[in-house]
């Protein structure tokens, strides 16, 4: 599943681990969690299937880091857009397509997000 998958490839590179650890969630960041810390969510995309064949599929990701600081939330995506972006495994391809900062004045928390598109053919 591309999911797992993109789970292994955002939480293997020792520069993003070394932010956050093993915070990095799918859909939702846990009430309560220790910064920094990752939560990702696929947006959107687009297939060239066919009824007799899958096709390629683009997928369009979000990835958000959030911090306690600007720094310490750029700082994060820097590490996640670095270790990402031009990712080629020959069934998965990332490419980076923009980030957009972000402040919560409710938790007083900073969130710095990148997408990416994917691209896959199974």
């Amino acid at each position: 599943m591309v999911e797992t998958d993109f789970f292994s490839i955002l939480s293997s590179p020792a520069a993003i681990t070394a932010i956050c650890g093993s915070r990095i969630y799918p859909l939702v960041l846990p009430t309560d969690v220790q910064l920094p810390a990752i939560h990702y969510s696929f947006v959107g995309g687009s297939s060239a299937s066919t009824f007799d064949t899958r096709g390629s599929q683009k997928y369009r990701i979000e990835v958000n880091c959030w911090g306690e600081t600007y720094g310490d939330a750029v700082t994060l995506r820097a590490a996640v857009a670095t270790a990402l972006d031009g990712y080629n495994s020959g069934r998965i391809k990332i490419q980076f397509i923009q980030p957009t900062d972000f402040f919560d004045h409710e938790l007083l928390q900073y969130r710095a997000m990148v997408e990416f598109y994917l691209y896959t053919n199974f």
